[in-house]
């Protein structure tokens, strides 16, 4: 045979062997006499073609299904003749009797050579009953009120599977029994369940743009709380220090007014502090609250030294850190007030200083 590697069928079920195994006829196969029933150190033999030994034993062949030249192609080729044909299908004897194969090789060897191997037979490769795992869940569905129509009945009928009792025995002179039996009841669910499905689905978006309704209202109910503590007064513990700015007012001369620009310059907290007590100086017109604020922190006899620009070889009363506090304070109440709405009424009163020194003189 050209082909490197067969499926051939046994009395007692399929394997594949090499193509030099078979005698002249092809209608027997020689069979490896390894001392242990080992699944590897057969493989290795066919896919290594090893030579047939003297000792190994002759085994009539009842059909050959197929040869090939690759030996994983072969094996491939095994499982599928394994699916597709009754042999192996039917009763533990079956499985018994390909594996006796093994054992009947291995007793042959061991009969003819008794002074160089053990009496003891090892088995190392039988394989163990397998582990199944079952998750069983239980899933109560109640109907929503808002949706009478749906309704979902679940019903879980429980029953037990048949023990599955696996037993391999192996009776040999010397040779101890090997008994392998597990068993386990198995639970199985069987539920079933009616549903409307097109309510569901129009349930579901119900549900979700109700959803997304409460997403958008809580969104708006943030942006409108930051809004509100971004206008309530400052609540640091630094605001909480009781200082009273009100002896330092009116602003008589230019002394008193570089003693408040360094104060302000270089205390933030008295800073803070006299912007909350000047913006309760002021009231709902803009204009007025800012000739309120002017008239209690300067005097006329300072305020007639200033102007808004400095016009008139005069000193420019923008530039003053009291000018930056009074807007500060002002936009307590009218945060949208811009800086010519404050800037007209205080260039005005400064402006009229000189004459209301003059009255007061008189």
């Amino acid at each position: 045979m050209g082909e490197k590697y067969a499926i051939v069928e046994f009395e007692d079920g399929l394997q594949v062997i090499p193509s030099k195994w078979f005698n002249a006829d092809l209608s027997g196969a020689y069979w490896p006499t390894f001392t242990t029933l080992n699944n590897k150190r057969y493989d290795k033999a066919v896919k290594l073609m090893e030579d047939p030994k003297c000792t190994w034993v002759q085994h009539p062949i009842v059909k050959i299904y197929g040869t090939y030249n690759n030996y994983e192609l072969a094996r491939r080729k095994l499982k599928d003749a394994e699916l597709l044909s009754d042999i192996n299908s039917g009763s533990e004897v079956q499985e018994n009797l390909k594996k006796s194969r093994k054992i009947r090789a291995a007793k042959t060897f061991n009969d003819s050579s008794n002074d160089e191997l053990s009496d003891d037979l090892v088995l190392t490769d039988i394989p163990q009953f397998p582990t199944k795992r079952f998750k069983t869940a239980e899933n109560r569905l109640t109907p929503f009120k808002n949706n009478k129509n749906l309704q979902i009945d679940l019903y879980l009928n429980e029953q037990n599977l048949d023990t599955c009792v696996a037993s391999f025995v192996v009776n040999e002179q010397n040779t101890p029994n090997v008994l392998i039996q597990n068993s386990k009841s198995l639970l199985s669910q069987s539920s079933n369940v009616s549903v409307n499905n097109k309510e569901t689905d129009n349930f579901q978006r119900f549900v979700i743009k109700k959803l997304v309704a409460i997403e958008l209202k809580i969104n708006a109910i943030e942006r409108h709380q930051k809004l509100i503590l971004e206008k309530l007064p400052f609540n640091n513990n630094e605001d909480k220090e009781n200082i009273d700015v009100s002896h330092d007012f009116p602003l008589k001369n230019e002394n008193d007014l570089q003693d408040m620009e360094n104060k302000l310059q270089d205390n933030e907290v008295y800073r803070k502090q006299l912007i909350k007590q000047l913006s309760r100086v002021t009231c709902r017109d803009i204009k007025t609250s800012c000739i309120h604020l002017m008239r209690k922190v300067f005097s006329n006899y300072l305020a007639a030294n200033y102007s808004w620009y400095g016009a008139k070889k005069k000193e420019k009363f923008s530039q003053l850190q009291i000018c930056k506090v009074i807007m500060c304070a002002i936009r307590r109440l009218h945060d949208n007030a811009t800086d010519e709405d404050i800037s007209s009424p205080i260039k005005i009163w400064l402006a009229h200083a000189k004459e209301r020194l003059e009255k007061e003189r008189k």
